[in-house]
């Protein structure tokens, strides 16, 4: 939603939160002002659902091999799904101001 991404497979979930989120306009009165951030930049997770259902253990340092099939396994998905290119908070207040002018 909005940028952000996350993928499931036999028990382990990868994701990754896009920033700027809606709690970021909500900090800034012109929407302008809110950071941008390249989808590329985000910060990827990597849980073990199996052993740790409340994701409270970020396994991605331990475990970047299967961090890197599952962010491919996703990549794979998205283009198959036509998820790309994401459509951010960015892309979507743009486009909403170009309809209002």
């Amino acid at each position: 939603i909005f940028g952000s991404r996350a993928i499931y497979k036999d028990g382990w979930k990868a994701g990754a939160v896009h920033k700027p989120d809606y709690w970021d306009f909500c900090r800034v009165k012109d929407e302008a002002a809110a950071p941008e951030r390249h989808p590329d930049e985000d910060v990827w997770e990597l849980y073990n659902i199996n052993e740790d259902f409340n994701e409270r253990n970020n396994l991605a340092a331990k475990n970047p091999e299967k961090l890197k099939e599952l962010k491919a396994l996703f990549n794979e998905e998205a283009r198959k799904y036509n998820v790309y290119p994401l459509v951010d908070w960015n892309y979507t207040n743009t486009k909403r101001s170009a309809l209002i002018k």
